[in-house]
């Protein structure tokens, strides 16, 4: 490697080994708050993915990473799929966490609450347009008003994206 050319050093991208766990990973770790309490799953899912994410070990939920063939790379796997189950059942309420405690893997988990919870999107979503149409500024600051009114339309557009047209007839429009 040339040290006199840094665009040779970096030429190619290195992604780490999801399976290596950090000496700061604990499976007692909480990883979002509030905890999931089956209403607020469009945001609990969300911050949780982006931990997960943040940690290199969303695999382990969105099936990209399943258990390996290799049986020696199994164990490793293993380890790394019941800690992420574990912030997982950390990371929703106790009302919850018997129901999956027993599931094999995370993305069985993950699977799992997401069937169950994310089915109710009609109701939130009434609730979502109701809470952006009654919104008020009254005695609130611009950018206060401005963050509250962002923040229920972005909740609202990750539980109800809007759906682009596949049939050609929006080109006409534009």
């Amino acid at each position: 490697m040339d040290d006199a050319n840094p665009s040779s050093k970096n030429s190619s991208p290195i992604t780490p080994n999801p399976c290596i766990i950090h000496h700061s990973d604990s499976p007692s770790t909480i990883l979002v708050t509030p905890l999931l309490k089956g209403d607020n799953y469009g945001s609990w899912s969300r911050a949780v993915t982006m931990a997960l994410r943040a940690k290199n070990k969303l695999g382990f939920v969105d099936g990209s990473l399943p258990t390996p063939k290799k049986q020696d790379d199994i164990p490793n796997w293993q380890r790394c799929n019941d800690l992420v189950a574990s912030w997982i059942l950390n990371s929703v309420s106790p009302e919850i966490r018997p129901s999956i405690l027993y599931v094999e893997t995370a993305a069985q988990i993950w699977i799992d609450l997401k069937d169950r919870f994310s089915q109710s999107n009609a109701p939130k979503i009434y609730q979502l347009k109701q809470s952006i149409s009654a919104l008020k500024q009254d005695g609130m600051s611009v950018s206060l008003y401005f963050t509250q009114l962002k923040s229920l339309w972005d909740e609202l557009s990750s539980i109800a994206p809007i759906s682009s047209c596949i049939c050609g007839n929006a080109k006409k429009h534009y």
